[in-house]
C-alpha cells in the first residue's frame, strides 16, 4: 500500500517536484517507522519462544531424568548399552527445543501475515481479491504437482 502511495503521488505530481518530494518524504517515513516497529516486534517474538522452549525443555528434561531414576534396576539392565543417558537426554531435548525454538513463532507469524493480506485486498479491492481467491488453490496445485513430477 505504502510502495503505491509513492507511485500515486509522482504520477499525480509530475510537474510539482517539490510537492512530489515532500509527500514521497511522508511516506518513506511511514515506512521507517512501519520497518522499526516490524523489527522491535520480530526480536520479542525471537526472544520470548526461544526463552519458552528452553524452559520447556529444561522441564521435559528434569521429568524424564526423575522418570528414568525411579525404574527398576532391571530396565536399566535391558536398555540400550550403546547410548548412555546423557547422550539420549541430551539429543532428545535438543530435537524439542530445536522444534518449538524459531519455528513456532515463524508459523504464527506467517500465518497473521497471510490473514492480514487477506483482509487488506478484501478491504481495498474485493472484487480482484475473490478473483486472486479463486486461483490461489489452483497455483499451489500446481506448485504441489511441480514438487512431486
Amino acid at each position: 500500500m505504502l510502495l503505491g502511495d509513492v507511485v500515486n503521488n509522482i504520477a499525480n505530481n509530475v510537474y510539482d517536484i517539490e510537492e512530489s518530494v515532500a509527500q514521497v518524504r511522508v511516506v518513506v517515513i511511514k515506512f521507517t517507522v512501519i520497518g522499526a516497529i516490524v523489527f522491535v516486534l520480530s526480536y520479542g517474538q525471537m526472544c520470548f519462544f526461544t526463552l519458552s522452549a528452553e524452559n520447556q525443555t529444561k522441564r521435559i528434561r528434569e521429568r524424564y531424568l526423575h522418570a528414568v531414576l525411579r525404574q527398576d534396576i532391571a530396565w536399566h539392565d535391558t536398555s540400550k548399552k550403546s547410548e548412555s543417558l546423557n547422550s539420549r537426554l541430551s539429543a532428545d531435548t535438543q530435537l524439542i527445543f530445536d522444534g518449538l525454538g524459531d519455528k513456532v513463532g515463524l508459523v504464527i507469524s506467517s500465518l497473521a501475515c497471510f490473514l492480514a493480506g487477506f483482509v487488506i485486498a478484501f478491504v481495498h479491492g474485493w472484487k480482484m481479491t475473490l478473483v486472486l481467491l479463486c486461483s490461489v488453490p489452483l497455483m499451489a496445485g500446481k506448485s504441489w504437482c511441480s514438487c512431486w513430477f
